[in-house]
């Protein structure tokens, strides 16, 4: 039986039932030879310009004559790491990896204090699908595979389901698909509670709460769609950089809960919010629950548009921030839409990628997509 995450046998959050957590199609992987990361390579960067003259950030690397394959960070407002075109063999694909509009390296970015926040406003997760597909454009692309975990599994999916005839296949781990029951769930107290036990401390939950209403704002737990309102409020139309710090750093205290500098930078006003924490504040209240109010990523039509297309998904067993039952839903309705997909369960995986299990199931797909054209 696959349980979810952290949380002790017969224990289930009432939003998900114990129907879509038992049985399992994954396969759990517990190899004692693990695969890394493949080596670094040169990279060639770029600003790729995309409408109304936002320019994006944008870096190739690899065989200009292979599989093409486009990386999408998470976050989101995060900006990708050093290592991420490693998750690509380089004499077999043409490895390219961007940053999200208005994230590090972009013009205008959300890391320089001085660009307005209310000029994000009204980017949704269309226009930053409509972005890649400028990208795959500008660089000559026919078709590509898609990478992305966490927030770019939810942008990785969305794009797949709007553009998959300019897809060959998506890879996807940690998995948010930014549903209302995803979103309650990153702020509900039983959850944490169960998992993070002794280290879960419940005023971390009420920071979030308390803060909002003394800006005269309605937040309530009861209602947690009023806290992201909130935020979306204070970070994004007033740039509000404690409000920007409290959000980012909670959901790094959640990710994490044995983490004291995450818990101490949530719990005070009298810090300096760091440029990151500014730019993923403003991104994640205003992405987080926006794709739920005009998209519902699980809907049987929407999965059917993927038909096409291989798909293997991965996620670990105590991944904290994105649940177990979240990746096997996915899976199941993925399943039921007719698609073909694969399912890798990492045993004491979390949601870090770079974890030797995690990085080993993610390596092994693209490696094995690169020899297969499926998973």
């Amino acid at each position: 039986m696959v349980t979810m995450s952290g949380l002790p046998d017969g224990l289930v959050s009432p939003l998900f039932t114990q129907e879509m957590i038992e049985g399992s199609q994954a396969k759990v992987k517990q190899d004692t030879i693990l695969r890394t990361q493949h080596r670094p390579t040169t990279r060639k960067t770029s600003m790729v310009e995309v409408e109304n003259g936002w320019k994006l950030f944008v870096e190739e690397s690899g065989n200009p004559d292979g599989i093409p394959v486009v990386f999408c960070h998470g976050g989101p407002g995060l900006k990708f790491e050093e290592t991420d075109h490693q998750w690509f063999d380089p004499e077999k694909y043409r490895i390219v990896v961007f940053q999200q509009r208005g994230t590090w390296g972009c013009e205008p970015s959300a890391e320089d204090f001085t660009t307005p926040s209310q000029i994000f406003k009204d980017v949704t997760i269309h226009t930053l699908a409509k972005d890649i597909e400028a990208i795959r454009k500008h660089l000559n692309i026919d078709k590509w595979l898609v990478f992305g975990g966490s927030w770019g599994s939810t942008l990785t999916v969305y794009y797949a389901q709007e553009f998959a005839e300019n897809c060959l296949g998506i890879v996807v781990h940690g998995i948010f698909l930014a549903t209302n029951n995803e979103n309650a769930l990153f702020l509900d107290g039983v959850r944490h509670a169960a998992q993070g036990g002794e280290d879960w401390k419940p005023e971390a939950l009420q920071r979030l709460v308390d803060y909002a209403q003394s800006k005269g704002l309605e937040a309530s737990l009861d209602d947690t769609s009023t806290i992201y309102a909130a935020y979306r409020d204070l970070s994004v139309l007033h740039d509000d950089k404690i409000a920007q710090r409290i959000w980012v750093t909670f959901e790094e205290y959640v990710d994490t809960y044995k983490n004291k500098e995450s818990f101490e930078r949530l719990m005070k006003d009298d810090l300096e919010t760091t440029p990151s924490e500014r730019a993923c504040g403003i991104w994640e209240t205003l992405l987080m629950d926006g794709v739920a109010r005009t998209y519902n990523l699980l809907d049987p039509s929407r999965l059917e548009r993927m038909k096409e297309l291989p798909i293997q998904v991965v996620h670990g067993t105590k991944d904290n921030l994105c649940l177990p039952s979240i990746a096997k839903d996915l899976v199941d309705r993925l399943t039921s839409a007719g698609c073909a997909v694969e399912y890798t369960l990492v045993e004491g995986g979390t949601h870090n990628e770079y974890e030797p299990g995690m990085t080993d199931a993610l390596v092994r797909a693209t490696d094995t997509f690169a020899e297969h054209r499926h998973f």
